[in-house]
């Protein structure tokens, strides 16, 4: 997720261009830009699903599960396919009352970080609308339309969503068909960090942390540092100062207060301390955003 939010930093002028930039998530209208932006993505091109018709209640390829079924479409009304012979439509055969697209990542561990498309719905415009674990909409784009050409539109965000939805812009009962379905996923933290605090304590000093919650995370390591630099990743000044690795206490409803004693400081050093989790896998995570710094006294 940090190398997103990098590459929608260093992209934000041409973004601006194309689309628009807000907080946390970036719209594009070029497919190139937001592939760059997007990093690891997974493409569908509903070519090798089934004949016309076929229902679609899932994409394995990109792990996410409709919350509505889709169907195999061949273009024959509306607009063509961005990659022939098919695309997908949200209802088959035509019915009133029409579902937007909807749809979620398959494994709960997962957030939605991009999503691209061609919208092949002719002359219909869509909304694409990005929501996070709290209904709360991070971002949302209308992606225009043209009767000859699929027309692309797609959002990048450092939240990560749960859920997508895609729906047309003017009459409920439109159909809308959409092609080369991009997804890009990411797993959350698993674990929260609630605070982190390094305090100077006679010839100590006193670390202090609390998780807000912990998901299949073995335990903790400190690292400690006399140059700031590793806040970008320059782990040259930091070194190790636990060993053996400090088990973890909390669940994911529960987090955990937590404590160290570094006494291998000198009197008037500044020192910067972090924390690093490392999960079941032997995966490292290290949380930069709560780096300390403190004086020994």
């Amino acid at each position: 997720m940090k190398n997103i939010v990098k590459l929608i930093l260093a992209l934000a002028l041409s973004c601006l261009m194309v689309g628009s930039i807000s907080v946390n998530a970036a719209t594009f209208t070029d497919e190139l830009l937001w592939q760059k932006a997007a990093g690891t993505y997974v493409l569908e091109n509903f070519d090798n699903l089934g004949p016309l018709g076929t229902p679609v209640n899932a994409l394995p390829t990109l792990n996410i599960t409709f919350n509505n079924t889709a169907y195999v479409y061949d273009g024959s009304s509306g607009g063509p396919a961005k990659s022939p012979p098919f695309s997908l439509i949200n209802i088959y055969p035509y019915q009133t009352n029409l579902p937007p697209f909807s749809f979620s990542p398959t494994s709960s561990n997962h957030l939605i970080t991009a999503v691209g498309l061609w919208n092949c719905s002719g002359d219909d415009e869509l909304y694409l609308r990005l929501y996070n674990a709290s209904g709360e909409m991070i971002e949302s784009l209308i992606i225009g339309a043209n009767h000859s050409t699929p027309v692309f539109g797609g959002i990048v965000n450092s939240e990560g969503a749960t859920l997508v939805e895609i729906e047309g812009t003017g009459n409920s009962n439109y159909w809308i068909a959409i092609d080369n379905l991009q997804v890009a996923l990411n797993s959350p933290l698993l674990v929260t960090l609630a605070n982190f605090t390094a305090t100077p304590f006679q010839n100590d000093i006193h670390i202090h942390w609390k998780t807000a919650s912990e998901v299949d995370n073995a335990g903790f390591h400190l690292w400690r540092a006399t140059g700031e630099g590793w806040k970008q990743g320059d782990y040259e000044q930091a070194i190790r100062i636990t060993d053996p690795l400090i088990p973890s206490k909390g669940t994911k409803v529960g987090g955990y207060p937590y404590s160290y004693i570094d006494s291998n400081v000198e009197s008037g050093i500044t020192y910067y301390y972090g924390l690093e989790d490392i999960d079941f896998n032997g995966q490292s995570t290290v949380h930069r955003d709560f780096i300390d710094e403190v004086t020994a006294k």
